[in-house]
């Protein structure tokens, strides 16, 4: 969508208000999984108190967060858990 110069004001409309809509929401934690720029700017906009991402997230991501979590972060190895019950 972005690539094309007209529609470029009709992208950004359509992403202010999907960024008006989560920020009605009032989330208490947002995270970001897929750790992109893109993702990382969502996180960052979406209003929520405690923003989640890895320390080695990709294309500066996790500079959107609040909070960041190593790979073998406790927190993330009961995530797994609660995925991937054994």
């Amino acid at each position: 969508k972005w690539k094309e110069e007209k529609k470029f004001f009709v992208v950004l409309n359509e992403f202010s208000k999907l960024m008006d809509k989560l920020r009605r929401e009032k989330y208490d934690i947002a995270i970001d999984v897929q750790q992109l720029f893109k993702s990382g700017l969502i996180l960052g906009l979406c209003g929520a108190k405690r923003k989640i991402s890895m320390n080695i997230a990709r294309e500066f991501s996790k500079h959107f967060a609040n909070i960041l979590y190593t790979l073998f972060s406790k927190i993330l190895e009961r995530g797994f858990l609660l995925l991937f019950p054994t």
